[in-house]
């Protein structure tokens, strides 16, 4: 509930509407339930083989033939007379390598809800001349999904590893699914396999074979959990809040990317600038606790994919400041490269130039080129005293010239970087590009913006919602716990109007894969009228 009367009345209010609004939403939310049936994925009756299609994330290629002579038995589904499996070849040709095969669901456009399912099943049976890790393992099944909204394969379920010890026959695996903890699994379009040649920690060497079978997915025969609901003050400053939402994986990133309305094209570089001093800064006005440090950065990337929020990490040619907060509650901020490595990061320890550490995070962090290899990177705290600054060169002109010239795009945000992370949120008053010549020079004072500002800057998120403005006038959140699939919030000034609930149309709704929640404005003309508001989820869907 949300009271106009005097912050004292307005808290008491609140604490005692809790208890009222955990019961009513309890028995309101939620209309008709319906059961899901398992859905049989594969069961390799007939040579389906063609459907499970090589993604190329490695050397290695994995052979995919049907067996009609190998057949796995199941309770999770029919078993038909001349039924087969899938039978899987693959030899490692280097060290360190990986296969990802795919299957959307049948093809026809099924999409699964697996908060209908409990876990995914499946028989595999390995060749026992198959090759091994040297720890008495055949390796690791990585079994995965595909989400409708991430159209690739980036959900992983888990890994079942083999061990030479199970024996030579059939095995049944299953591997659990807890949809709640992740709103992507509401809607997934089919199911991937992958395999690691180290998985275990050794090399696989040789030839890896064994035979798959029944791939089903376990209905959950009990009702859904019920959703609660919280109210809680907004306790950050006002600024661009970017929260680490976990929909993208445990690295999950949440990025604005500088624009060039002007030109088109994106010339955000510092190479050719000479004596003139380019400098790309950020200010973080507030940053999580100490048991969440979460990375910030700004990435400078040639030919930026504005539609990859892993841009860092695909991209062939990039330069970063990483901030990361330290357990002291210091920050330590490191200007790093990498050149010609697309896929992959390890470069940017080799390539660490400048290295500072602060007393906070909170502060404007800034890096500054002159004469396209001399780098300063720089730490002003918010109260604009005792700042710090180190300087360090590119090792060659030819690197900087090479890599990093025009056209260059500038991504500045954060980075979950570990799965405790989710939820956690970073707050920015300023994203600056200054002293660029072929494009416009940019200065974003987020807290001077009453709407984001979308025209010079484009969201690169795996969550576009988790990336939004908080005003001054902002004062509380609504949070809800998941799974919320047709639930939507409501609100009524009148309990005892059952009629008075209604849609209010909140336009900040930030999802995390750890809950959701959605951003009272303070100028709340969209709320019912009257002294207070009480909130509730409705099921959309019942009768």
């Amino acid at each position: 509930m949300i009271s106009t009367n005097p912050l004292n009345l307005l808290t008491q209010n609140m604490k005692r509407t809790f208890l009222c609004l955990s019961s009513i939403a309890a028995t309101l939310m939620f209309g008709s339930t319906t059961h899901a049936q398992n859905y049989i994925a594969d069961q390799f009756d007939s040579d389906t083989t063609l459907s499970l299609q090589n993604q190329g994330w490695g050397s290695a290629v994995p052979i995919v033939l049907w067996d009609s002579t190998q057949n796995a038995t199941t309770t999770d589904g029919p078993n038909n007379d001349g039924s087969g499996s899938s039978l899987w070849s693959i030899t490692w040709p280097i060290t360190g390598d990986q296969v990802m095969v795919a299957n959307w669901f049948d093809g026809s456009g099924t999409v699964l809800n697996l908060n209908n399912y409990t876990n995914v099943s499946f028989d595999i049976m390995f060749d026992p001349s198959s090759a091994t890790d040297g720890a008495g393992g055949y390796g690791g099944i990585d079994f995965g999904i595909i989400p409708q909204n991430d159209g690739w394969p980036s959900t992983s379920l888990g890994v079942y590893t083999s061990a030479i010890t199970n024996g030579n026959g059939w095995i049944h695996v299953n591997v659990p699914i807890n949809a709640a903890s992740n709103p992507k699994l509401s809607a997934v379009t089919g199911y991937y396999v992958k395999m690691q040649q180290n998985w275990t920690g050794s090399n696989l060497t040789g030839t890896t074979m064994f035979w798959l079978d029944n791939i089903i997915f376990e209905a959950n025969t009990a009702p859904p959990p019920k959703v609660t609901l919280s109210v809680s003050k907004v306790t950050t400053p006002p600024g661009l809040m970017i929260v680490a939402g976990g929909s993208g994986g445990t690295y999950t990133r949440g990025l604005l990317a500088a624009l060039d309305v002007t030109n088109g094209t994106r010339n955000f570089s510092w190479v050719g600038n000479g004596p003139n001093p380019v400098t790309y800064s950020q200010t973080i006005v507030s940053y999580p606790d100490t048991n969440h440090p979460i990375q910030s950065a700004i990435f400078l990337v040639q030919n930026g994919n504005l539609g990859d929020p892993g841009v860092d990490y695909d991209a062939a040619n990039v330069a970063q400041l990483s901030i990361y907060g330290n357990a002291d509650g210091t920050a330590t901020g490191s200007f790093q490269y990498k050149t010609n490595q697309p896929d992959g990061n390890s470069q940017f320890g080799d390539n660490t130039l400048a290295t500072l550490t602060a007393p906070s995070p909170l502060g404007t962090w800034s890096i500054t080129f002159v004469n396209d290899t001399n780098v300063t990177l720089s730490y002003v705290p918010l109260s604009g005293t005792g700042g710090l600054s180190t300087n360090a060169n590119f090792p060659d002109e030819t690197t900087v010239q090479t890599y990093f010239a025009n056209p260059l795009t500038v991504f500045m945000g954060n980075q979950q970087n570990a799965d405790s992370n989710v939820g956690q949120a970073s707050t920015y008053s300023e994203f600056k590009i200054s002293g660029v010549t072929l494009s416009p020079a940019i200065d974003a004072i987020w807290t001077n913006q009453t709407v984001l500002d979308t025209t010079n800057w484009s969201i690169v998120n795996n969550a576009p919602n988790d990336a939004f403005l908080v005003h001054s006038t902002d004062k509380y959140w609504v949070n809800w716990t998941l799974p919320d699939a047709n639930l939507q919030l409501q609100a009524n000034t009148n309990l005892a109007n059952n009629g008075g609930w209604a849609d209010i149309g909140l336009t900040t709704k930030v999802t995390t894969t750890a809950g959701n929640k959605a951003l009272l404005p303070g100028m709340a003309t969209n709320l019912p009228v009257g002294d207070n508001v009480f909130f509730l989820m409705m099921n959309t869907n019942s009768p």
